[in-house]
């Protein structure tokens, strides 16, 4: 069977820059069963291990011409649009013979929504042939907000490769955050409980590790925490191979996300055999189960709590996150995925 993996903008399908989205088309799209096409936009240095055509820069008008023209040469028998409900919609307007399906990878937040715009939501989404979620949480929350849609839905977890993870023999006393520097991922916080748990242990370290993207007043204070405390760091642009080297190298990882749909983070960090310490909201406790240290709440004081029970118990939660992360092995989560496609088609 011929699939066509249309990646929206804002993507970045190549290594040094990829989204969680696109480290999870990647691996899908290497290890399925069928034969897989992704569309993405126009990059310098994609992804060299799996059937691309990339859109060069134009309207959106311009780009669904681009695509037509790939369909035609390569006649996919399905369509998955990656994350973008209104792009879905377009295409599958635009490709009526050919079922389209989106894979959604986050919430959807209709509580400002007119009744018109979420009704409209749902005549969007019902022009669909299914929509596929990156965990129960994620689709328990889109079914009730869309009590009466028709449209299939289904669960297929984020996966990784197991086999390519390890961990690091003699582990470093380190923790990472490995988030965007923003409100959202309570960066702020999670800095200025990792400088306090450092300072009561001379032997730790940390690192924050992610794109600068909130505000800059917000970035900047979180540069003045880790400015204040020699044995904190904090690292833009680091590719996934680089933040790979260092998760399986560090003992904990963690995680003050406000909202996760499923938290692609928290089972690589089991898969590096790092300690996961999070907040206990959206899809983490699902994702995470019992394998991991639950923030009682994001101030200070209750972040380094959770720092201190990972690093005194360890090896107790890395054997627990190595049962874990079996549940999301990328063999298991490419054939779901692969019988979903399968299903659609017919």
């Amino acid at each position: 069977m011929k699939v066509l993996n249309y990646l929206p903008r804002n993507m970045h399908f190549g290594p040094a820059k990829a989204t969680s989205i696109d480290l999870c088309v990647h691996q899908q799209s290497v290890r399925s069963e069928h034969d897989i096409l992704v569309v993405c936009d126009e990059i310098a240095q994609p992804f060299d291990d799996v059937a691309l055509r990339m859109l060069s820069a134009g309207s959106r008008k311009q780009k669904l011409q681009q695509l037509k023209s790939i369909v035609t040469e390569f006649q996919p028998d399905l369509i998955v649009v990656q994350q973008h409900g209104p792009t879905a919609q377009n295409v599958a307007k635009f490709f009526r013979a050919i079922p389209v399906m989106l894979h959604r990878h986050n919430f959807e937040d209709v509580a400002k929504l007119s009744w018109f715009k979420k009704w409209r939501h749902q005549k969007r989404y019902e022009a669909l042939q299914g929509l596929i979620f990156v965990s129960d949480t994620c689709r328990t929350s889109f079914l009730a907000q869309y009590p009466a849609i028709k449209t299939p839905l289904y669960t297929v977890f984020n996966g990784i490769d197991c086999s390519l993870w390890k961990a690091d023999a003699d582990k470093r006393n380190e923790i990472l955050f490995i988030g965007r520097i923003e409100p959202q991922k309570n960066a702020l916080p999670a800095a200025e409980a990792m400088a306090q748990f450092v300072s009561q242990r001379p032997d730790w370290s940390g690192c924050l590790v992610g794109a600068f993207s909130g505000p800059d007043s917000y970035v900047e204070k979180v540069k003045q925490v880790v400015a204040g405390c020699e044995r904190l760091s904090v690292l833009d642009g680091l590719p996934h191979s680089a933040i790979k080297e260092r998760l399986q190298e560090a003992k904990i990882s963690l995680i003050c996300s406000e909202r996760e749909s499923f938290c692609l983070v928290a089972i690589e960090s089991f898969a590096a055999g790092a300690g996961v310490v999070s907040t206990k909201n959206g899809a983490l406790p699902e994702t995470i189960g019992e394998a991991g240290v639950f923030l009682k709440s994001l101030s200070v004081e209750d972040i380094t709590a959770g720092l201190v029970k990972m690093a005194d118990e360890h090896q107790h939660f890395a054997a627990l996150g190595h049962q874990q992360v079996q549940k999301f092995d990328l063999q298991q989560t490419v054939h779901s995925l692969d019988d979903v496609y399968r299903r659609t088609v017919g």
